[in-house]
């Protein structure tokens, strides 16, 4: 099996699920509501708006992150051992819903642990290397985990793309 059987992308870069339209989507409407709706409005409807948001492209996010680390472990390992290892990169239904599930939980966790509300900010912090953000910001509130209903649009859009590239 050649590993451009797995994807459908131009560069066989396993990121199909999330360069579609609902991760897109919901990552501009989480830029617009966080950017210029909260500032200006801020209400439940603007803080929930972005919990939303995030389930609906962090899933796809974190499959697409991953695979494209095993598409170039299996790069680098094909290339030492002249074709004779494969490791795996495309999307499964194990992947899907581990990534559901590991999203929710963040949401969680930061929502109801301080701990992990200030380890949270401070990861943020970090990723920001060229500091695009500024200082941030993450209030707590329980309320907040009313966006996990959203989890299943997530999920129903991650299996999509199983069915899609027909694995199972």
């Amino acid at each position: 099996m050649s590993d451009e059987s797995f994807r459908t992308s131009k560069f066989h870069l396993p990121v199909d699920e999330f360069f579609s339209p609902l991760p897109i989507i919901s990552l501009l409407g989480m830029i617009i509501n966080d950017h210029y709706l909260k500032p200006e409005y801020h209400n439940f409807l603007t803080g929930i708006l972005s919990d939303f948001f995030v389930l609906l492209f962090f899933p796809s996010l974190l499959t697409a992150t991953f695979d494209t680390f095993l598409y170039f472990l299996n790069f680098l390992l094909r290339t030492i051992t002249c074709g004779k290892i494969f490791v795996p990169y495309y999307l499964t239904k194990w992947k899907v819903w581990s990534s559901v599930i590991i999203s929710g939980v963040i949401l969680t966790v930061i929502n109801t642990s301080k701990t992990f509300n200030m380890l949270y900010i401070k990861l943020l912090t970090v990723l920001d290397v060229f500091d695009f953000f500024g200082n941030f910001k993450y209030t707590m509130d329980k309320t907040d985990l009313l966006a996990l209903l959203i989890l299943p649009v997530s999920l129903w859009w991650g299996l999509r793309f199983v069915k899609k590239d027909g694995l199972k």
